[in-house]
């Protein structure tokens, strides 16, 4: 499996495994466009531990212990929970950055409304859901195989209603 030149900015491949890990630009863009679409209160706090995010996930490269929802998993309990990259918005900005990367390797996070906007994803920055495997468990649960590898965000205002923003690399990677 090879990227897609004009992906390559935004996407590491691990080649043992085929799971391309979200290099920070793509993480600071889907920020920026979750700030403009959904809700401009959402101000990026610290972006060393976004950056540190990226490279946490980078690191564990060829771990095969550690597989994609397992991964997932460790982005979604770190950025909602002590990580804190952003003044607002850390359940939902974990969530649609997690759903990058899942969706940059054929899956897509779809999960009941009140798990986004609550539930799950509040139990978890308050630390009462702490357990990888719980959390690995609800992603895999929730998420769905996708036809292509590419980037599709599903932002959930506020009010509820769902709202789309979509950059596809129509095959991020060509296999």
């Amino acid at each position: 499996m090879r990227i897609r030149r004009e992906a390559q900015a935004f996407f590491v491949l691990d080649t043992e495994h085929g799971l391309l890990y979200p290099r920070l630009p793509i993480l600071r863009r889907s920020y920026e466009l979750a700030r403009k679409f959904i809700d401009s209160s959402i101000v990026l706090n610290n972006e060393a531990n976004l950056d540190h995010v990226a490279t946490l996930l980078e690191s564990r490269m060829g771990c095969s212990s550690d597989p994609l929802f397992k991964k997932a998993a460790v982005m979604l309990r770190y950025l909602a929970g002590p990580a804190h990259c952003f003044a607002n918005g850390n359940k939902r900005m974990s969530f649609i950055l997690t759903n990058v990367y899942l969706n940059a390797n054929g899956y897509h996070l779809r999960a009941p409304k009140q798990e986004i906007r609550g539930g799950f994803l509040r139990a978890i920055a308050k630390g009462r859901i702490t357990s990888l495997v719980t959390i690995t468990k609800w992603i895999k649960s929730n998420s769905v195989r996708t036809k292509h590898r590419s980037l599709m965000i599903n932002f959930i205002d506020p009010t509820g209603k769902v709202r789309k923003w979509q950059r596809t690399y129509r095959r991020i990677a060509m296999d």
